[in-house]
Formats: C-alpha cells, sequence, structure tokens
C-alpha cells in the first residue's frame, strides 16, 4: 500500500527500494552484467540497471507506482544528472549484487536519490541520482520529505548542499 500523505510530504522510507541481482546463481543474468574480456562488471549496463531502480524510488514517491496508476497521466521522470560513483571496493561479477535506493532531498520538481551496492552485507559502491518530474513537458511538483532522526535531517542538508553547488556549477557553465 501507498503511504499516506501528511502535509504533501510522504515518508522518506516510503520510497525505500531494493533489488538484487542474483549474478552468483543465475548465468543468464550474470552473463549480460559482464563483459567478454576478463569478466569484469559492465558498468555502462550495471548503470542503466541503477537509473531503473532510482527512478521506481522516484515514482514511489510520487505515487505513481505499482497500481497506483490512475493519477499518473502524462507524468515522467527524467534523470537529470549522475554524480559519479564513489567505489569502496572491487564488485565481483560472480556473487550477488544487491541495490539500495532512497531519496535523501526534494526540490518543487526534483528528487536526489542514493544508491548504495552491496556485496556479502557491505557497500561496494554508491551514487546519487538527481531526477525530474515532468508532465507535458512541465515540472510536477513533488512531495516534500518527511525526516525522521538527525540522519534524515543530516542527509537532506548534505543534498542541499549538492543542489546549491549542482546550481553554481550550471550558472558558470556555457
Amino acid at each position: 500500500p501507498l503511504s499516506p500523505l501528511i502535509d504533501g510530504k510522504r515518508a522518506k522510507n516510503a520510497s525505500w527500494v531494493e533489488a538484487t541481482l542474483p549474478l552468483k546463481g543465475n548465468q543468464v543474468m550474470r552473463e549480460s552484467m559482464i563483459s567478454f574480456v576478463g569478466k569484469k562488471i559492465r558498468y555502462g549496463k550495471l548503470f542503466e540497471v541503477i537509473d531503473a531502480v532510482a527512478a521506481d524510488t522516484c515514482y514511489k514517491h510520487i505515487g505513481l507506482d505499482g497500481d497506483n496508476t490512475a493519477c499518473a497521466g502524462d507524468v515522467v521522470i527524467v534523470t537529470a544528472c549522475v554524480e559519479g560513483m564513489l567505489a569502496k571496493s572491487h564488485i565481483e561479477s560472480e556473487e550477488d549484487l544487491t541495490i539500495q535506493s532512497f531519496l535523501t532531498h526534494v526540490g518543487r520538481t526534483s528528487m536526489e536519490v542514493h544508491v548504495n551496492l552491496l556485496q556479502h552485507d557491505e557497500i561496494v559502491a554508491s551514487t546519487h541520482f538527481v531526477f525530474v518530474a515532468q508532465k507535458e513537458g512541465k515540472g510536477y511538483p513533488v512531495p516534500g520529505l518527511i525526516l525522521e532522526g538527525a540522519h534524515d535531517i543530516a542527509d537532506f542538508e548534505k543534498g542541499e548542499l549538492r543542489s546549491a553547488k549542482r546550481r553554481e556549477k550550471g550558472a558558470k557553465s556555457l
């Protein structure tokens, strides 16, 4: 069931998404995710999967996931930015890979999603995506975040700093 909106906001944990890529036990999945040279993870393919999981997080947040599509209309979620990937260790191509995705910051029409990649219950990499909600080519307002506790507040404040840096960089860019 969809988490209710409270004063135009939705709980941060209501849009949490976790998915596991069964690389260890599913040969077809593993072969689709590795290169033919050296049996290493294809990071381009991995980013496609991460992007889709992170977008699902956004759709859950705005309430357009699963069976709740009556109000969807023409709302689309567009990837606006990926802030690189911080690799903490090597991603093993023959071990299951868990993707955890959750919101850390929202603006009027934008949502910042933090993604962790885990193997053996350890974070092996993490990244941030920024998505924009649109309807008929215009920004679509998204619910705010209900922040519960110091960790959520710290994540949100860090997201505000990243957003300000992106705006500043964009203003200086050609």
